[in-house]
């Protein structure tokens, strides 16, 4: 009975210590995330540019796949920002031809789009948090040599 009543004193198992942290929860996810929404939007605005609607499209919409908790999700959006990494790189290559053949320095330009491909795969890396890890649970985590019950 003693016990109960400092459990009920206890400010951690207050409801509003409860609602703080969930609060504290959500921004600590949004701020993991924003790597992830910066690359899709840069992707976005990089295939509206380039008239691909198609890619456009798919660039916006893969973000909201990070509202499911399944844990497929991580495996899709690491997949979308490696093609999307690709696909600066290969933009990066068509450029250095154009600017070869107009006789124009292209250094500045390759420097500029190399950060965004390794920005964009890096965005990646925001699986590997605790708070990811936890969200979309961890295969890692389970134990290899017991059998499934």
């Amino acid at each position: 009975m003693a016990s109960k009543k400092l459990n009920e004193l206890n400010p951690v198992n207050s409801c509003k210590f409860k609602s703080l942290q969930r609060r504290v929860c959500l921004t600590t996810t949004i701020i993991i995330i924003l790597p992830i929404l910066l690359s899709a939007l840069l992707s976005a605005a990089h295939f509206y540019r380039a008239d691909a609607m198609v890619c456009t499209a798919i660039s916006i919409l893969v973000p909201f796949l990070l509202f499911s908790k399944n844990h497929w999700v991580p495996k899709i959006v690491t997949a979308s920002l490696f093609l999307a990494a690709t696909e600066w790189l290969r933009t990066l290559f068509v450029f250095i031809e154009q600017y070869q053949a107009a006789g124009v320095s292209w250094t500045r330009m390759a420097i500029i789009l190399i950060g965004v491909a390794v920005f964009t795969a890096s965005s990646a890396l925001v699986f590997t948090t605790a708070t990811m890890k936890k969200r979309y649970g961890s295969e890692k985590g389970k134990k290899m040599d017991q059998p499934p019950q």
